[in-house]
């Protein structure tokens, strides 16, 4: 059963798989050189059961705790982007969705990614819109970024429409000098930089442990039960068996998820002003940290087993972090000549566009690249799926205050 993985359990050394991981090194040498998913949610792992036992209640209640914890911040989220109205109904949405509700009872990793994953994006817009918002919240957002890396593969996708969001649509202070690695760029985009440089060893590790044939095989229909409400009733075989709702009524629900994807297009948001927050962020340490995290990762590259060179070169991964933000400030210039295209970027609602980047952009990209890579595991797109709740429940938004349009609409996600 994949919960044995979780390290400290006493299994049978020789007649177990995995082989029992009982102290830090043997757990660390393990997770590095064997298991495919990221190694911070087994440290995590590891710890916790040290202090609470690795009985079923204690191994699956982290699980429990995040997915309950889930709810209040896609609340947040929602009520900053489009309004208390959206957000309650995208956490209504989340509390009884029988896929989110599953994967909380289970030892693994991906609820705890699709917390940290709606963590960030809501860090993120408050950073952006909110001039008070000060080291603390910046401190939160790269932390809740390394660990989302360390907790599964799928948040590297999230980082990037992160940055392809600050990169496009977030401005920068005319009043900041060009002067230095950061001034050039949004501020974002520096914390974001950071945060690259210390998930770069996890990135190894992927490289490192990379496999195929692990997860669902490329079809349509996987792309048709995530939009209808991120495996709400899925159909493909799975830790939970398949949900035989019969082939009528998947058809309304993928029906029902498209018009109210359309409906959402005209959902008015909240429009926050995304504003240039200063200072920068100092270049020697970050440039530092650089150095010594890609030294860590050669390191790491010289004890693999295998794809050493593909390691090496995986190492470089932290200084070429540091050219981002200049390259941030080329693509805004390139930008600003497309007269349409910085038009639109203007008078774009930018917390709304990211939302619609996370819940739909990354995962049809995924699909894209997924007869290349394995990248189709319907569980892990966790990371994914609130921010399509999100965007599904924000026609509500177009509904009347008064009256009973809101109530009912209430009525019907509960009901759905």
């Amino acid at each position: 059963h994949p919960e044995v993985y979780v390290p400290g359990i006493e299994l049978i050394p020789g007649h177990s798989v995995p082989e029992p991981r009982l102290t830090l090194p043997d757990m660390l040498w393990m997770h590095y050189h064997d298991e495919p998913h990221p190694i911070g949610w087994y440290l995590a792992m590891f710890g916790w059961v040290k202090l609470f036992g690795t009985g079923e209640l204690a191994l699956r209640l982290p699980s429990a705790i995040l997915g309950a914890a889930s709810v209040p911040v896609i609340f947040l989220l929602g009520r900053r982007v489009w309004g208390p109205a959206v957000g309650l109904a995208a956490a209504i949405l989340l509390a009884l969705h029988g896929f989110h509700l599953l994967w909380s009872q289970e030892a693994r990793m991906y609820v705890a990614g699709g917390f940290l994953s709606v963590l960030s994006t809501y860090l993120l817009i408050r950073l952006a819109s909110n001039t008070t918002a000060g080291r603390g919240v910046a401190a939160a957002y790269i932390a809740t970024l390394v660990a989302g890396v360390s907790t599964v593969e799928l948040f590297w996708p999230l980082i990037g429409m992160h940055v392809l969001w600050a990169v496009i649509l977030l401005p920068r202070d005319p009043a900041t000098p060009r002067a230095g690695l950061f001034a050039v760029s949004h501020r974002i985009i520096g914390l974001q930089t950071v945060a690259i440089i210390l998930s770069a060893p996890e990135l190894l590790h992927g490289v490192y442990r990379a496999r195929r044939g692990a997860v669902e095989p490329v079809a349509l229909d996987w792309l048709r039960e995530y939009v209808s409400f991120g495996f709400l009733f899925r159909s493909t075989d799975g830790a939970a068996g398949p949900l035989n709702i019969g082939s009528g009524p998947r058809l309304f629900l993928f029906a029902l998820a498209v018009i109210l994807l359309l409906l959402a297009l005209g959902a008015p948001g909240r429009r926050a002003r995304v504003v240039a927050p200063t200072p920068t962020l100092p270049v020697l340490p970050v440039v530092l940290l650089a150095v010594l995290v890609s030294g860590f990762m050669i390191w790491l590259a010289s004890i693999a087993l295998h794809r050493n060179w593909a390691l090496y070169l995986v190492a470089t991964g932290p200084l070429l972090a540091l050219t981002l933000p200049r390259l941030a400030a080329a693509i805004d210039a390139a930008v600003t000549r497309f007269g349409a295209f910085d038009a639109w970027r203007r008078r774009a609602d930018a917390p709304v566009v990211l939302i619609w980047l996370l819940g739909l952009g990354a995962p049809l990209v995924l699909y894209a690249a997924s007869p290349i890579m394995s990248l189709l595991a319907d569980r892990a797109f966790l990371t994914f799926v609130p921010y399509l709740l999100l965007i599904l429940a924000a026609p509500i938004a177009r509904l009347p205050r008064d009256g009973a349009f809101r109530p009912a609409a209430f009525a019907l996600l509960v009901l759905l």
